[in-house]
């Protein structure tokens, strides 16, 4: 289905998305008691240190999901792309609101100040499993996604105003009434609004055949549970994305010390918050005005996180024949690399080779600074990333026209084994075995003509949205364009975060060595930096290591025939193919 057929098939549409969207467990009307405001339990759950809960989720991510600029113009264009079906999109995005019937009409123009404060506490605090069909010893490790609906944000909210947590004996306050919840230490907790379905049928893009009913766009839950990270013994989400720390849970000092998850609720995203910060007073809720302090320091934490936590990068080997150099990038996350909303997010390598003398002989994913793409010429020899299409459109940011994925690189974490929703598309990673996929790839880079050694510096980097799509969001979103612009610039553009790098010395030999600083350049390629070609280190060329230009007998020797030899040497070690290659190892 084209772009151009979306309104003559709406009618279709809207059938399709009532059974794929069906209605959340709790509906909108249904609680007597409403979710309470979040600046309610920031007085009692914040303090000066800024170390409590509401300390960190001021400026979180799920905090900003109703005001988000980048969510503000993606929704102001699937308004325009599919009028009427973007109600589900306030399910999450504006959780308060949807409850409380706002979310109709579906463009948002009903909502209210206080329903734009995206995941509201008791979104999550309130969040129970639905009891249909749960065994009453339920513990955690039982997971059954059916049991939250799961997807596109069907959720069950106890209608008592109780606060629900991880803890099975938590200490009484005079606030609220605490309860233990053993979701709290699931995963599955956080699959139904990481788990989004798009409406139209999944359409193979080779065959044109439907393939499924709806279009996986988001299966970050799906991800980690095929991975080796679901197993016992391993890590949920919240084991990485709210770590933990010892504090007191509320600036009341109400009972002891314990441990306190971070709310913050680090992760990939790092500009998000500072373009929040930027927008005008008046379009944000009183609670969000001077958020600037703590949208820098939730840029910082997910930075550091993302360096510390997300990929390693290595050079695995030499191929001399070839004059490529093997470059692997291993996934250490619990989910893709990269996962989550596909428009713009995406990871690619970056690899720069000099010679010694200084000469710059290859370079490619090379970023600029001024667009956020890759400067013309240098484009990367591999992106990891999800695309997808929407009919005849090859490749499409219109998420609610999107029919099918054209593309799926994305590294999968370790132990994963794909299924029809989560495989890779018309990308591969090499097979270790029992359906497993390996949570690496390996990419043969160029190294160029010139002398050895050479250094080569690769780069793994990770952007949050690319220049692309910013100037996509920007073009299609004329009610918010200039806005969206304002905030664009006050987050510096779209800049990508190295997750992890490699400087090394590629020698003659096909030896690798760590860059330490300078060395002489040796255009023979003997590899001991003197230059002369013969191996010995005294720089005359006559291989007895003695310096005084003589033969090996101490006698004198012309020299044009050795340099000529020397020069059929060097020019053999120069033969390349032309050919980058990716590997599978």
């Amino acid at each position: 289905m084209g772009a151009g057929g979306v309104g003559e098939d709406m009618e279709l549409a809207v059938v399709v998305v009532v059974a794929l969207w069906g209605p959340a467990q709790t509906q909108p009307g249904e609680l007597t008691n409403d979710l309470t405001a979040g600046t309610e339990c920031a007085m009692c759950h914040s303090n000066a240190a800024g170390t409590l809960a509401a300390d960190g989720y001021r400026a979180a991510m799920m905090r900003l999901a109703s005001v988000d600029p980048l969510f503000q113009a993606a929704f102001e264009i699937a308004i325009a792309d599919a009028p009427g079906q973007t109600g589900f999109c306030l399910r999450c995005h504006a959780l308060t609101g949807w409850l409380d019937g706002r979310a109709d009409p579906p463009d948002g123009t009903a909502l209210l100040d206080s329903d734009k404060h995206g995941i509201a506490c008791d979104g999550c605090h309130r969040m129970v499993i639905d009891p249909d069909g749960v065994p009453d010893d339920w513990e955690p490790g039982d997971i059954d996604p059916d049991w939250l609906g799961f997807g596109n944000a069907e959720i069950t909210i106890d209608n008592f105003p109780f606060k629900r947590g991880p803890f099975a004996e938590a200490a009484p306050n005079g606030a609220h009434v605490s309860v233990y919840e053993p979701l709290f230490s699931e995963s599955v907790m956080c699959a139904s609004c990481h788990t989004v379905t798009g409406p139209f049928p999944r359409i193979d893009p080779d065959t044109e055949e439907q393939i499924a009913d709806g279009l996986p766009e988001q299966r970050t839950f799906r991800e980690w549970l095929a991975s080796d990270f679901s197993l016992p013994g391993g890590q949920s989400c919240q084991d990485c994305h709210m770590p933990e720390s010892m504090d007191y849970v509320s600036s009341m000092l109400e009972g002891p010390e314990r441990p306190v998850h971070d709310h913050s609720f680090v992760g990939a995203n790092h500009i998000a918050q500072v373009m929040t910060a930027s927008l005008p007073a008046e379009t944000l809720p009183p609670e969000l005005h001077n958020l600037g302090s703590a949208a820098l320091a939730a840029k910082s934490k997910n930075i550091a996180f993302l360096q510390a936590e997300t990929a390693t990068l290595e050079i695995v080997g030499v191929d001399l024949a070839a004059n490529t150099a093997e470059v692997r990038v291993t996934n250490n996350t619990g989910h893709k690399l990269p996962t989550g909303y596909s428009e713009g997010r995406r990871v690619w390598l970056e690899h720069k080779v000099t010679s010694a003398d200084g000469g710059l002989l290859a370079w490619t994913g090379k970023p600029d600074p001024q667009t956020w793409d890759f400067e013309s010429g240098r484009e990367p020899l591999v992106v990891w990333e999800i695309l997808l299409g929407a009919g005849s459109e090859l490749k499409s940011f219109h998420f609610l026209q999107s029919d099918r994925i054209i593309k799926d690189s994305r590294i999968p974490p370790k132990g994963f084994v794909p299924d029809d929703e989560t495989r890779p598309v018309r990308w591969e990673f090499e097979d270790l075995g029992g359906g497993k996929l390996a949570h690496y790839d390996t990419v043969e880079v160029p190294l160029g003509e010139g002398c050895f050694p050479r250094r080569l510096e690769a780069t793994a980097h990770f952007q949050t949205a690319s220049g692309e799509y910013l100037r996509f969001l920007v073009d299609n979103a004329p009610g918010f364009a200039t806005t969206l612009q304002a905030a664009i610039s006050s987050a510096g553009g779209a800049p990508p975060v190295a997750l992890a790098g490699a400087d090394v010395w590629v020698n003659a030999d096909g030896s690798i060595t760590p860059y330490g600083g300078p060395r002489s350049c040796d255009p023979v390629g003997d590899g001991d930096g003197d230059g002369d070609g013969d191996g010995d280190g005294d720089g005359d060329g006559d291989g007895d290591g003695d310096g005084d230009g003589g033969d090996l007998n101490g006698g004198c020797s012309c020299g044009p025939s050795d340099a000529r030899g020397d020069l059929g040497l060097w020019c053999g070690l120069l033969l390349v193919s032309g050919m980058v290659r990716r590997r599978r190892r």
